[in-house]
C-alpha cells in the first residue's frame, strides 16, 4: 500500500465577516506539494469543525493522487490502494483543536458584544489570528 503523509503547516483566519460572526479559515499543508483550502466557519462545535476539515483535506488529497490499477496479482491490487494519513495525527487535531476553541470563543464574545469599541477591537483581534504547526 502507498502511504501518503500530509504535513499541516499553518492555519489562519483570512477573512472576517462581522455581518455573519463568520471567519474563512484558511489550513496550508503539505503532502506531495504545497496547498491550501479553505472553510467558513461560525459558532459552533469546535470538534466537529475540526474532524470536518482533517477529513476534508485526506479527501482532497487522496482525490489529488488518482489510484490505477495494473494487473491481477494481489501487489499490484494493494499497490494501487493508499492510505492518507496526517504526520504527528493526535498532535495536528489537537492544535487544530485548540485553534478551533479559541476562534469560537472570540466569536461567541463578537456575538455578544453590545458596545461599538468593544466590536471594532475584536474585529481587529480576528486579523491577527493564526496558529503555526
Amino acid at each position: 500500500m502507498n502511504k501518503i503523509s500530509i504535513r499541516v503547516k499553518r492555519a489562519e483566519v483570512t477573512n472576517f465577516l462581522p455581518a455573519k460572526a463568520e471567519v474563512q479559515l484558511s489550513v496550508w499543508f503539505q503532502h506531495s506539494s504545497p496547498h491550501v483550502l479553505h472553510w467558513n466557519v461560525t459558532v459552533g462545535d469546535k470538534d466537529a469543525y475540526t474532524e470536518k476539515i482533517l477529513t476534508e483535506i485526506k479527501k482532497f488529497v487522496k482525490s489529488f493522487h488518482p489510484q490505477g490499477f495494473s494487473g491481477n496479482d494481489v501487489d499490484d491490487i494493494l499497490g494501487g490502494h493508499q492510505v492518507v494519513l496526517f504526520e504527528n495525527e493526535e498532535e495536528t487535531f489537537e492544535k487544530l483543536n485548540s485553534f478551533m476553541g479559541k476562534i469560537q470563543e472570540r466569536l461567541k464574545k463578537f456575538k455578544s458584544a453590545t458596545t461599538s469599541t468593544g466590536y471594532l477591537s475584536m474585529i481587529s483581534d480576528f486579523q491577527k489570528m493564526s496558529a503555526d504547526f
